[in-house]
């Protein structure tokens, strides 16, 4: 959680007491010591973090209320991330009482302690392994097998070479597990290091100033198991696979494998703004973990990316955060150093974020289950209009043969061609989609009902002559399912007449404006507000405004040059809507980045009433409005277009 001023109240109600069962300061409860001390509860990079399990039987309810009298963004911005588990019904669940707190009192206060000290929890019978050293030559691998069953509980790896950075980087471990290789990554990625030896010390994972680096995850075996580092470099690795430790494991139809993918892509343009896949794994599994290694060359920030978790059958992802640093556990842009037991950064260049970063987080509690499916996407959303690179390394435990690929951002479904998802036409129109992936098919169907592997298959533009709702998916010419499951794409086609022309005598080139001011999370209706300014401009310009909270209203009339239906666009950040006469043509409402919106109208040649709307809450403002007529491509609507009554 992290707000611009930490005050107010949040209140948690558990089942059905009509009192909450937690009643405090804000900043108490959250990395403050009124449930628990650090490092349960604690701030890291203006971040504020509470990992304190609060299980509840039925239900939980959380409330926040602020003491602020002006409501405004200084005072109420809060962004805030719950992960929650639901378990089957029959599970028992003895919900949480602050008098837990007290009891549990020695407990916690030992694991408060172990979470700073994970080296001093080994588990029982631990067999200790003797480290083993080689001078790699390029191509050639250092390796060691174990024999099961049992499973791997601490694993040290250290390298030394010329160019230290770029050794970590080109030499690879490669885990085993009973002939099934899993794990394949750099080695300063797989210890969350990222570019370079970056200490910092987890639950999970430490990297040391020496360059020593140390994972304790648990990694169980049947048989056997294989552990082996490979200089893909060019230059000589002298290779230290460290203290090894393994501890005896009863392999039964629970037991998983642990799995580890890497994935860079260098040079990824930030405009447009676009979901950036981690990982999709098709099989049962628990993921446990990620790391974000990244070089950002702008000065400005880059994180302000959400993620989006997608399980099993998800159609809306099960996660959708507030921005990749709340994700890693810090906010505000902070490029400062901090490590804790589940959430790290160990390394953030600058000035002004600029250069390499690395962001780690590892999961306990918050494990995420998975049945078929998982996918995890994440936003790249920079305030600069420039190249990234991004490297990702991603952990889970999966059952034998389970797969997992990057791949392309998840299928939003068929895109009809000309790009209008609410459509109008005089007399008939047709359909036609955007091509879609090859070994796909487009299923669709003009009852209202949803698509499925019977409906139609789309080969050719489909006639229309009355008001159609048009439904369609894609779907895999193979029978396979598509990652993630998708909504259907709702497309509408109505037959309407052309609306009529009126006669204004007195007119000027111009529109009229109204400006406000105020903090809105969709447009606010205009007509119970006061205009701060109101005045004359030549187009859908906004004038002078103060940085954040505010609006706009312009009104006129634009002159269609001849009968035809119109097409409208708003690019928008925030929201945008777009009315000739009472008719809502383009709808753009609501809190988002620069996003575009179209609608249709058909229009007689001559003068119409225009009204757009703006309202822009934080972070950088826009407002584009552009047309396309019979026989004009898009284009702004000029001055020439727009007018306004003379006064």
């Amino acid at each position: 959680m992290t707000k611009t001023k930490h005050n107010g109240t949040i209140r948690v109600y558990l089942d059905s007491a009509d009192a909450p069962i937690i009643e405090k300061p804000i900043d108490e409860v959250i990395s403050g010591t009124a449930l628990a001390g650090s490092p349960l509860s604690a701030m890291k990079a203006s971040g504020r973090n509470l990992y304190l399990p609060i299980p509840y039987a039925k239900r939980c309810k959380i409330t926040y209320e602020n003491f602020q009298e002006e409501r405004n963004w200084n005072n109420d911005a809060l962004f805030w991330q719950i992960n929650y588990r639901t378990y089957p019904e029959s599970t028992s669940v003895r919900t949480f009482a602050m008098s837990d707190l007290t009891i549990a009192k020695a407990k916690l206060e030992h694991v408060q302690k172990s979470l700073l000290d994970p080296a001093g929890v080994q588990p029982a019978n631990v067999v200790f392994h003797n480290a083993i050293n080689k001078t790699l030559d390029p191509k050639q691998t250092l390796s060691k097998t174990f024999q099961g069953p049992g499973a791997i509980c601490k694993l040290s790896v250290k390298l030394e070479a010329d160019n230290l950075s770029q050794a970590l980087r080109s030499t690879i471990l490669k885990i085993s597990f009973d002939g099934e290789q899993t794990v394949s990554c750099p080695v300063s990625d797989f210890f969350g290091s990222g570019v370079g030896v970056n200490p910092f010390k987890g639950w999970y994972r430490q990297v040391q100033k020496d360059g020593t680096m140390t994972c304790r995850w648990v990694m169980p075996y049947r048989e056997s198991c294989v552990v082996e580092l490979e200089n893909t470099g060019n230059q000589q690795v002298q290779a230290t696979l460290g203290s090894v430790e393994t501890c005896p494991w009863q392999w039964d139809d629970r037991s998983m494998h642990f799995y580890t993918y890497w994935r860079q892509e260098n040079d990824i343009p930030t405009r447009p703004h676009c979901d950036w896949n981690y990982i999709t794994i098709e099989g049962k599994g628990v993921y446990v973990g990620d790391t974000l290694a990244l070089y950002n060359p702008a000065g400005k920030w880059w994180g302000e990316g959400d993620e989006k978790i997608y399980v099993d059958e998800d159609i809306f992802p099960s996660h959708f955060g507030t921005g990749t640093e709340d994700y890693y556990g810090y906010a505000w842009c902070c490029p400062e150093v901090f490590e804790a037991p589940f959430h790290a950064q160990p390394r953030a260049e600058g000035p002004g974020n600029q250069g390499h970063v690395t962001n780690t987080r590892s999961r306990s509690l918050d494990a995420i289950p998975f049945s078929s499916t998982f996918r995890f996407d994440m936003e790249i959303w920079h305030w600069a209009s420039t190249k990234v690179n991004y490297a990702a390394t991603t952990y889970w435990y999966g059952f034998p043969g389970l797969k997992a690929t990057v791949t392309a951002p998840p299928i939003a479904g068929p895109a009809p061609a000309d790009k209008l998802f609410d459509g109008v036409f005089l007399d008939q129109t047709s359909l036609a989609f955007m091509p879609v992936a090859k070994g796909m098919n487009i299923h669709y169907t003009l009852n209202g009902t949803i698509p499925t592997r019977k409906s139609p298959i789309y080969s050719k533009a489909i006639n229309i002559k009355k008001t159609t709702t048009i439904k369609a998916m894609i779907f895999r010419k193979d029978g396979g399912k598509s990652i993630p499951a998708r909504k259907p794409v709702v497309i509408k086609r109505r037959k309407t007449p052309y609306r009529t022309a009126v006669e204004v005598k007195n007119c000027v080139n111009g529109l009229r404006y109204n400006y406000y001011e105020g903090n809105w999370a969709v447009l606010p209706d205009f007509s119970k507000l006061k205009p701060v300014r109101s005045g004359k401009c030549d187009n859908f310009v906004m004038q002078e405004h103060r940085q954040d909270d505010f609006a706009f209203k312009f009104t006129g009339y634009f002159k269609a040059p001849k009968d035809g239906i119109y097409s409208f666009y708003t690019t928008s950040d925030d929201g945008s809507q777009l009315y000739i006469g009472d008719t809502l043509v383009v709808n753009n409402d609501g809190i988002h980045k620069p996003e575009e919106q179209a609608g249709q109208i058909a229009l007689k040649a001559g003068l119409h009433p225009i009204t757009v709307t703006m309202f822009e809450g934080r972070w950088g403002e826009t407002l584009d409005v552009k047309f396309t007529a019979p026989g004009l491509s898009q284009k702004q609507i000029s001055k020439e277009l727009l007018f306004t009554e003379r006064k």
